[in-house]
């Protein structure tokens, strides 16, 4: 995760399992920057992180990427070259083909 989570500020995440994590460590897979521990950027991303659970946006991408999920789906069966429609929340892509 990156970009939006420091509103612009340098700061990004990593999500993974404990079991991921602790095999990079074993291999001696370790990265830091310079803004490690850079106290404004992480509170930044906390008040993001406050905005993103007080507002619901997780569940808003979810409804709203289903409404928009649903509605290329409809094109796909209107126009042959709508090849394929996939993805999750508002992140979706549609494939565009030839035949």
């Amino acid at each position: 995760l990156s970009k939006t989570i420091g509103a612009g500020l340098p700061l990004s995440a990593v999500m993974t399992t404990a079991e991921i994590e602790e095999e990079a460590h074993a291999k001696g897979f370790l990265f830091y920057t310079t803004h490690v521990s850079d106290p404004l950027p992480a509170a930044v991303g906390l008040a993001v992180l406050d905005v993103v659970e007080e507002e619901k946006l997780v569940e808003r991408a979810q409804h709203l990427g289903a409404r928009l999920f649903d509605g290329l789906s409809r094109l796909k069966q209107r126009y042959e070259c709508v090849g394929d429609v996939r993805g999750r929340g508002l992140l979706l892509g549609v494939e565009i083909v030839k035949d």
